[in-house]
């Protein structure tokens, strides 16, 4: 992860889970914590970035186990103090060294992880989560679609097509975040160079992307 957009989170890990008491985004967060509890369902699940834990809440809900990986431990922190239905741990480890962490697992969660990922990242960060998952696993993204009002404006677009947020903490602390929101025909495209049964669902506020990985 960039350094820049590790220190962000970091600090931001106890005001993070306000961006989820948005009022207008409350229907679509209803759909999405519904589609992640039925993803999991009886399930082995990988996290990655899973952050303060909002996410795994309602994955631990259905799943069989979770670990649930971050960077950072500031977020981590957070999501260590939550109450979970099913058995769930914890593991710093960056996106792109899953083989460092220990266990089997049939299914892979990224929950706003992937939108902070340069257009060529996206595709190596699918690639390695695949390849940690047992064959013919699932794998479920969800992240954000670009509202005008409600998103952080885009500041500025660089060379590869790639765009940045220029974010405020309470604090007043302001970095500049890598933020990309890929479209439904892009995301369709991810998906099936890595597996089959893609399927894309776009809310108003939210996209999710599942696909099972390659026997």
């Amino acid at each position: 992860m960039d350094k820049s957009l590790s220190t962000y989170y970091r600090r931001r890990a106890s005001e993070y889970d306000e961006v989820y008491e948005k009022p207008e985004r409350q229907a679509d967060i209803a759909t999405i914590t519904r589609v992640v509890r039925e993803f999991a369902n009886a399930r082995q699940v990988l996290e990655v970035a899973a952050g303060t834990g909002f996410w795994t809440l309602p994955a631990s809900e259905t799943a069989t186990s979770i670990l649930a990986t971050d960077l950072a431990e500031e977020p981590l922190s957070v999501a260590r103090e939550r109450s979970y239905s099913s058995p769930v741990k914890f593991a710093i480890c960056d996106a792109f060294s899953l083989d460092k962490v220990t266990g089997t697992f049939d299914a892979g969660l990224a929950c706003f992880w992937l939108s902070h990922l340069s257009r060529p990242e996206m595709k190596r960060f699918a690639v390695h989560l695949a390849a940690r998952l047992e064959p013919g696993s699932h794998v479920l993204f969800v992240d954000n679609r670009y509202v005008e009002e409600s998103n952080w404006p885009i500041t500025r677009t660089d060379a590869e097509g790639n765009t940045y947020q220029r974010r405020h903490l309470q604090n007043g602390d302001t970095f500049e975040v890598l933020k990309n929101f890929p479209n439904a025909d892009e995301l369709r495209a991810l998906g099936q160079a890595i597996g089959d049964a893609v399927e894309v669902t776009e809310l108003t506020y939210y996209w999710a992307l599942t696909f099972r990985t390659f026997e």
